[in-house]
């Protein structure tokens, strides 16, 4: 029948259209021949949840109005216009101007979900970037110093955009503080190990920790180029050094009971104690890494293990002295 021709052509067009508008709005449309359960699917916008299609006419509709699934989807909650020839969308109307040819059945919310990009989730590409940064904050603080450590030179050194940097941190002073917070959990970690491992002997433990503490410090040049240069010249982590040395008074208080047997001086006057020796000894190591010294680290390994012994023997002139 020659005379259908024509008909069956512009039915094939049809659904030619139709499996390009259900290919566009495939994350935003399910798309079903009959009733079945109502289809939720994750993402940053609403979606036209549920759509029963038996003629592709309804993607020319759709094609027609010239708007995004986000803006049909949003029009049809707001019921704001979307088109001179429908001037309020809504779902009764816009079922209405397809009546016979589909049905809308829900408009859904859709909740953000990160989609993998060569295999790797959004999650740990954050990660890896932010670990990027960090390595490259580190590096700048600790070669070229503070005011070098600029947002621009830290995306720069870790070869990411701007764009990157304020996905993990909010502002510069917030990587600077990442910064020496992750190298003050290492040496605390180096610490802590050490006195572990040592035997339950308070010479034999202080020198132990002593010596992790210097090796710590001198095996990454970094680290004492913060110590002696970032530190004195940015307020935020003279700030920082004070709550550092309270954490360090903290660990010499809690060794202290697990080494002695007995603990000669209260609680307050061990905090304070502590307090002074961390806060002293944090400025002769930095004096000796400046240079300003002229003794060798034998030496002032030496000296520093013998200090913090005697403060046991200042517990009776304390008692004697305190009122």
């Amino acid at each position: 029948m020659p005379h259908q021709r024509p008909r069956t052509r512009a039915l094939r067009q049809e659904r030619q259209l139709g499996q390009l508008q259900e290919d566009r709005f495939r994350p935003g449309a399910q798309l079903r021949e009959g009733p079945g359960p109502l289809v939720q699917r994750a993402g940053p916008e609403p979606q036209i949840a549920r759509v029963d299609v038996r003629r592709c006419r309804l993607w020319g509709v759709l094609r027609r109005h010239r708007a995004s699934r986000s803006r049909l989807a949003a029009a049809a909650i707001s019921g704001e216009g979307v088109h001179q020839k429908y001037p309020v969308f809504s779902v009764p109307r816009f079922a209405a101007a397809v009546k016979g040819w589909g049905t809308i059945w829900a408009v859904t919310p859709r909740t953000p979900r990160a989609r993998p990009y060569g295999g790797v989730p959004a999650d740990q590409r954050r990660a890896r970037r932010r670990s990027a940064l960090l390595a490259a904050g580190l590096q700048l603080l600790g070669t070229q110093g503070w005011a070098a450590t600029t947002v621009r030179k830290v995306c720069a050194e870790a070869g990411l955009n701007d764009r990157y940097f304020y996905e993990s941190f909010p502002d510069r002073d917030a990587l600077l503080l990442a910064i020496v917070d992750d190298q003050v959990a290492q040496g605390t970690a180096v610490i802590l190990s050490a006195a572990r491992e040592a035997p339950r002997q308070a010479r034999a433990r202080t020198r132990a920790v002593v010596t992790a503490v210097f090796d710590f410090l001198t095996t990454d040049p970094r680290r004492a180029h913060i110590l002696t240069h970032a530190f004195p010249a940015s307020p935020l982590l003279q700030r920082r050094r004070v709550e550092i040395i309270r954490s360090l008074a903290a660990i010499f208080a809690a060794q202290a009971h697990q080494t002695l047997d007995h603990v000669p001086v209260p609680g307050t006057d061990l905090e304070l104690t502590g307090l002074t020796l961390t806060a002293g000894l944090w400025d002769l190591f930095t004096a000796w890494f400046r240079g300003d010294l002229d003794i060798d680290r034998d030496h002032l390994i030496d000296y520093t293990v013998a200090l913090v012994l005697t403060t046991t023997d200042l517990a009776a002139p304390l008692r004697r002295h305190l009122p």
